[in-house]
């Protein structure tokens, strides 16, 4: 979990705030309700699986999820689409890069909310101002936003989608906080 208010302060020698650096430079993230970003080094569901406290889940849980759909535990199917689902409706953000097309794209819950618009706002900054840069990530970059239910709230360029976050509606009260 990388708080980037912290990668260069006080007490952390040249080599730590590296690292926090270089943890920023994944192609996946989840953006916690308060906004906190947590790269994912492998897939949204394995980063859930191996902190599940962190999302607010327990494993036994989880397990209940894979056992109800019949899937082995950490399978990229229903079970994970049933996870994931419920963590964007409970205001987390999934993010994911895709270097081919140079797009990020973010997963929302149902309803777009005063948290997740400040989330997203404080992300898109990291990338504009580099802090956040993922392999072949940069100004010519897009984004997709998408609610859980598959609607596009936005798709264009990168850059303008912290201007275009006001004319997005909100649809749901702010009770993330």
């Amino acid at each position: 979990m990388i708080d980037h208010h912290h990668a260069d302060g006080p007490g952390r020698s040249k080599k730590e705030a590296q690292e926090a650096r270089q943890a920023l430079n994944h192609q996946a993230y989840f953006l916690s309700p308060r906004g906190t970003i947590l790269p994912v080094e492998q897939t949204h569901i394995k980063a859930v699986f191996h902190a599940p406290g962190t999302f607010g889940v327990t494993l036994e849980g989880l397990c209940a999820t894979y056992d109800r759909y019949h899937e082995p535990y950490g399978l990229e199917g229903r079970a994970r689409n049933d996870v994931l689902g419920r963590l964007v409706n409970n205001g987390w953000i999934r993010v994911r890069y895709q270097p081919r097309s140079s797009r990020f794209t973010f997963q929302v819950g149902k309803d777009l909310t005063r948290a997740n618009r400040r989330a997203l706002r404080r992300f898109v900054l990291l990338i504009h101002s580099g802090f956040i840069r993922p392999l072949g990530a940069g100004e010519h970059s897009t984004a997709l936003l998408l609610t859980s239910r598959g609607e596009v709230l936005y798709q264009g360029e990168l850059r303008t989608v912290l201007s275009s976050l006001p004319q997005i509606p909100e649809t749901a009260p702010d009770n993330t906080l």
